[in-house]
């Protein structure tokens, strides 16, 4: 969705999904994640937008995944993308504790340590490499 003012391209709005925990595991919904950010510095261009302009945004475990997209360097290389390819996110009532899902819905993906412990790939664990600026909320 292309947002103009007279000649001028404001915004374009991408939207993409995932796999979704428990039909795979852990990270798989990330890493098609990072596909689909890759598609999108790829191609952007092509539509009027700039590489160099990305902010991605998620709600509950789509924040989870977009603060994930501005901590993991290696996904982000795995994933053939430049350093630091995302100028802003946007999380709102994300879960950043990967040990709060919900034993009845992925009983398979409960973690086995204790509930208050940080699971290593969440985004607590990894906030010491955040590069990107990001507006967390939460509303209920």
């Amino acid at each position: 969705m292309h947002f103009r003012t007279g000649a001028s391209l404001l915004a374009i709005f991408v939207s993409v999904g995932y796999r979704l925990i428990p039909s795979v595991s852990f990270p798989e919904p990330v890493k098609d994640a990072f596909a689909a950010l890759r598609w999108v510095h790829d191609n952007i261009g092509r539509y009027g937008g700039s590489p160099k302009r990305i902010f991605v945004g998620g709600h509950s475990a789509g924040a989870q995944i977009a603060a994930l997209l501005t901590m993991k360097d290696d996904w982000r290389r795995e994933a053939g993308l430049p350093d630091n390819p995302i100028r802003g996110a946007f999380c709102l009532s994300g879960t950043y504790n990967r040990r709060q899902i919900n034993p009845a819905i992925a009983p398979d993906h409960v973690q086995k340590d204790p509930e208050t412990a940080i699971a290593a790939e969440s985004p607590l664990a990894l906030v010491q490499h955040a590069k990107t600026p990001m507006h967390i909320a939460w509303g209920g």
